[in-house]
């Protein structure tokens, strides 16, 4: 069941896999065509005959754990230089922008 959700997800284009943090003592992992979920998002998930995640209100998930100060850095820095590269306007700050997003974001 999983490989041919994997498959269905892989040949209609990009998928995504998240790491969600249930109840500040397990994880669960999911796959989903749907990105722009960013860590210390508060989300719902579904498990079913099909599972699925969206975003809640911040008010429906308690802070169990926090992120440790490193990774909250690394991913403010991520967000940045994501921010970055859409507003360049030249060849050179574009090419610029896309070395800080690669080496910041790991892509």
């Amino acid at each position: 069941m999983a490989g041919r959700q994997v498959g269905r997800l892989a040949s209609r284009g990009q998928a995504f896999e998240y790491t969600i943090l249930l109840g500040g003592t397990s994880t669960v992992t999911m796959l989903t065509d749907k990105g722009g979920f960013r860590i210390g998002d508060c989300v719902a998930v579904e498990r079913g005959t099909f599972n699925n995640m969206r975003l809640a209100d911040d008010s429906q998930c308690v802070q169990h754990v926090s992120a440790p100060p490193e990774a909250v850095q690394a991913s403010d820095a991520c967000i940045s230089a994501k921010d970055t590269l859409l507003l360049a306007k030249t060849d050179e700050e574009f090419d610029r922008a896309e070395r800080r997003v690669r080496l910041l974001c790991g892509h």
